[in-house]
């Protein structure tokens, strides 16, 4: 059966720190080659959300699959590197699954659905997607709480914001680039001054 490596990761950062994406793509390919049933097909390697509504990387797995005229196996680490909502391409997986279109692999989840997947092999996968989601929604929960303390010790939240402002006088065009750091003092960083 044709297989499918999905490794994926939520951000640009966790790529670019290049530690998960490589030991996902080891312990998939190494799960392939221990699977005589599992011939190695298309790699799909990339960072995304698994809460974007529009999952542009994601949808193109999803193509590929329904392109394909026989059953192929789409191998994913584990359950959270698919999916962490139920509403999120999920539905449109199961369909896939129901008909027969694919098995989903999660080797590090000791986790193997098909058309046939017993309720309990079912469960374990709702249970694994119901934890990613909780996890997701307790880190959101942290932030918001550490956000609120410190809205109320006077701090800024949500990073540095960054302005450039163009300043005409006396024929000087001034650029100032401005960084504001908190809410009491703004930090000028950048200067440069043009004579016309």
């Amino acid at each position: 059966m044709k297989s499918i490596i999905l490794a994926r990761v939520s951000t640009e950062e966790q790529k670019e720190a290049g530690n998960s994406l490589p030991a996902q793509h080891a312990r998939l390919v190494s799960y392939i080659e221990r699977h005589n049933s599992l011939i190695r097909d298309k790699e799909f390697i990339f960072d995304e959300s698994a809460y974007k509504e529009h999952r542009k990387e994601f949808q193109k797995v999803v193509d590929y699959i329904t392109d394909q005229e026989d059953t192929v196996a789409l191998c994913c680490d584990k359950v959270d590197r698919l999916s962490r909502d139920f509403l999120i391409g999920l539905p449109e997986l199961e369909g896939l699954r129901r008909d027969g279109m694919i098995e989903l692999h999660f080797p590090s989840d000791n986790l193997i659905l098909n058309r046939d997947s017993p309720a309990t092999d079912l469960f374990h996968f709702n249970m694994a997607v119901s934890l990613a989601q909780y996890y997701s929604n307790s880190i959101s929960d942290n932030v918001k709480r550490s956000f609120e303390a410190k809205r109320q010790r006077g701090e800024v939240t949500g990073g540095l914001l960054s302005q450039t402002m163009t300043i005409s006088c006396n024929s000087t065009l001034t650029r100032f680039k401005l960084y504001l750091s908190n809410l009491n003092s703004t930090q000028l960083l950048t200067m440069t001054i043009k004579t016309t």
